[in-house]
């Protein structure tokens, strides 16, 4: 949505009733309430409806704005399909002694592909003029913050001393999606030069938030220590609220901040450094998961491509700027430099070389009758004419 267009009125009142039920649910985490009843009615409905109107939130902008429709399309099916599953949940919960995902866990693990949808197609309207190398720099922000993750959320988990079966197959891929999720935004954040602009900083902040709650329960859950109606539970539906709060905040497309100097080493060597800090703990600290190995091996990779493609650039700018200062800009003829420079060349190899030089009279007055574009056509024609004589035999220059 473009800074400037106005949130309708039925959108404010839902945004405004979705905080007060969030900051309601919050204030029953933190002080509890006298009945169980209403216990249940936070942990449930309260709940529950945050993430709906989230969802509502989303689906609105699709269907009221056009642009980026098919993105916040896809963002409120991966709401819609959460808010079914906790829906689902407090209706008629699942077995709790599977390991297998029962009908909520599909519900709910439906949000990781259709959010990787809904951000590919946002990029794709958002984002312009992506070089190769700006592409690579979000890859290989990725994969380092997918690198740390991988070290600080599931070294905990592998290495918990928690009783065999307590923690749940499904309950691991709930953080494996946010680890992905998060690179991908990451990589976007990357795209940007670092600068998304406030609709990107909420959805990034929403998926943070997701994953940092997923993250507190799976290892909680682990250590057996998990306490239902904490504020753990708070952050989920907090989450998801900041995801449907971005869809009605203005932002507007923006063009790839093409970053050059030093700030473009940053992210490659972050990167860099990052893999081999994970590699080097690996090996001589302890044993880490194979997940971080890989990571940490792909970043390695990565920043070696994103070395190459800066040495490609370099010397494709180099090659540029040397044809650059040694061609007249009008006629593409050789200038006064490249005359030099020739002339050099063929004294340090003692060739014979004739000079001719020819002088336009008359020139200024054909300019002041038939104005300077006139008089640019015809020193361009002439110029064809010159390479034409001397084609195979020598060069024609501009002196000016």
């Amino acid at each position: 949505m473009r800074r400037g267009t106005p949130i309708p009125p039925a959108v404010r009142a839902l945004r405004v009733a979705a905080a007060v039920a969030l900051a309601a649910l919050l204030a029953q985490g933190v002080l509890g309430s006298p009945a169980d009843r209403l216990d249940a009615f936070f942990g449930s409905w309260v709940y529950d409806g945050v993430i709906l109107a989230s969802a509502v939130l989303c689906l609105l902008r699709a269907v009221l704005v056009r642009r980026e429709r098919a993105g916040w399309a896809f963002l409120a099916a991966a709401l819609l399909a959460w808010s079914a599953g906790e829906i689902h949940w407090t209706l008629s919960p699942d077995s709790a002694d599977s390991t297998g995902p029962g009908v909520t866990d599909w519900l709910e693990l439906s949000f990781y592909p259709l959010s990787y949808v809904a951000i590919v197609l946002m990029v794709r309207s958002r984002l312009r003029g992506a070089s190769a190398r700006l592409w690579l720099d979000g890859v290989l922000g990725a994969l380092g913050a997918a690198c740390v993750a991988a070290v600080f959320l599931f070294e905990p988990l592998i290495g918990a001393s928690a009783e065999p079966g307590t923690l749940l197959l499904t309950d691991v891929a709930y953080p494996i999606g946010d680890l992905l999720l998060l690179a991908v935004v990451v990589g976007v954040f990357g795209l940007t030069g670092w600068r998304p602009g406030r609709s990107w900083t909420v959805i990034g902040a929403g998926f943070v938030a997701t994953a940092i709650a997923d993250g507190l329960f799976v290892y909680q859950a682990t250590l057996g220590s998990y306490v239902d109606g904490s504020l753990i539970d708070a952050l989920w539906p907090a989450s998801t609220l900041l995801l449907g709060w971005a869809a009605w905040v203005g932002d507007g497309e923006r063009r790839v901040a093409q970053t050059t100097g030093v700030r473009a080493l940053v992210v490659p060597a972050l990167s860099t450094l990052t893999g081999l800090a994970v590699l080097v703990t690996g090996n001589v600290v302890t044993d880490l998961n194979d997940l971080a190995v890989g990571l940490a091996t792909a970043a390695l990779l990565g920043a070696t491509l994103r070395m190459v493609l800066t040495f490609s650039d370099n010397a494709r700018m180099a090659a540029e700027s040397t044809r650059e200062a040694l061609t007249d800009a009008l006629t593409g003829l050789g200038n006064r430099r490249r005359l030099m420079r020739d002339l050099e060349d063929s004294l340090a190899s003692g060739s014979e070389r004739t000079i001719a030089l020819f002088d336009l009279d008359g020139f200024k007055n054909y300019n002041d009758v038939f104005g300077h574009p006139a008089g640019d056509s015809l020193l361009v024609r002439l110029a064809r004419e010159l390479e034409e004589v001397v084609a195979g035999t020598g060069e024609a220059y501009r002196l000016e």
